[in-house]
């Protein structure tokens, strides 16, 4: 039978509040092989000596599954997840928040029974729940399949270690969406899908986070960019196709965030600056690409602005390349 490691990252959450809950429920699977199953719990420098006493005496022991241990030093969710991954020795692993949940008591029944078959697949992946807790318990279903999170898939892991596949511990955010990437890329046609009725896992997505919080815009842009510019480099490090959809993603992914939330320049120049000078660089590839399918782009973004909550008049929004012309004469004006 295939071995599953679940990757758990915990950093400042409550103990009792979310992490209790997340290993209470696989505790309540049923019709699964607990043997073939174990939970890294990797703590981001969170607990003291005596709080790791506490949880080794009183909680862990309950369990039908084994749980792993480590502590180690703040340096974010990728270096966390990758340190799990380090430490991982299973036919498969999956990376799991902490505040997160299986939203089926035979979640790892089916996932066990689609594992053991040895699929022809290095990804595989299932619907999930995403759960906007502090927005009046929001819940979503996403059927479809996507690059964006790591929740609801399980890698094969000496795929993973073949290839050098890592979180890249450089990106403050987008970290799933680049991983999953470059794992897609990598594996070409070897992901397949978990077929079942309904999800098997709940994600708990807060307000509050760098992805959510309108203080953090600025920083919410820089790092979708800088995960865009490292995507972009693996794809011609690699030569894959396709990376002049990445090069315009880069920019229009700006464009859609920085006029659908307008900023005075103040706040926002050295976001302006860094796209300006990146769309300079590849403006060729850029321009045919956004000429021929400008439209579809259009269409998206607006779909993509209803999704945020923001119903943008498109009217108002200025044309992309009037936008960087904008962008030139501020940058000319204060130099």
């Amino acid at each position: 039978m295939a071995t599953l490691d679940i990757i758990v990252t915990h950093w400042k959450e409550g103990w009792r509040e979310c992490v209790k809950p997340f290993l209470d429920s696989l505790n309540c699977q049923r019709s699964c092989d607990f043997g073939k199953f174990r939970v890294i719990l990797v703590h981001d420098e969170w607990a003291s000596y005596y709080q790791e006493e506490w949880i080794d005496r009183h909680d862990l022991h309950q369990y039908r599954f084994k749980i792993i241990q480590y502590f180690k030093k703040h340096d974010g969710v990728s270096a966390a997840r990758n340190y799990g991954l380090d430490h991982a020795s299973a036919d498969w692993v999956c990376f799991c928040d902490c505040d997160d949940s299986f939203a089926s008591i035979y979640a790892l029944k089916w996932i066990q029974y689609t594992l053991d078959q040895d699929p022809p697949y290095d990804m595989m992946w299932n619907r999930f729940y995403t759960n906007m807790l502090d927005a009046g318990d929001t819940i979503q279903i996403l059927d479809e399949y996507n690059v964006i999170w790591v929740h609801g898939k399980f890698y094969r892991r000496s795929f993973l270690v073949k290839n050098g596949l890592r979180f890249n511990e450089h990106l403050w955010m987008s970290e799933d969406s680049a991983f999953n990437t470059i794992v897609n890329m990598t594996a070409q046609n070897r992901v397949g899908q978990i077929n079942t009725d309904v999800p098997m896992y709940a994600w708990c997505r807060r307000i509050g986070s760098v992805t959510t919080d309108p203080k953090k815009f600025v920083s919410n842009v820089l790092g979708h960019m800088k995960r865009n510019k490292y995507v972009l480099e693996e794809y011609r490090k690699h030569g894959w196709t396709g990376w002049e959809i990445v090069a315009l993603r880069t920019v229009t992914d700006a464009y859609a965030m920085l006029t659908r939330f307008p900023k005075p320049w103040d706040e926002i120049w050295q976001v302006c600056t860094r796209i300006f000078y990146f769309y300079k660089e590849n403006a060729q590839t850029i321009d045919n690409i956004w000429m021929n399918d400008r439209e579809s782009y259009m269409k998206a973004l607006r779909a993509s602005d209803r999704e945020a909550g923001v119903d943008t008049d498109t009217a108002s929004r200025p044309e992309l390349y009037s936008w960087l012309a904008n962008i030139e004469k501020e940058i000319e004006k204060h130099q």
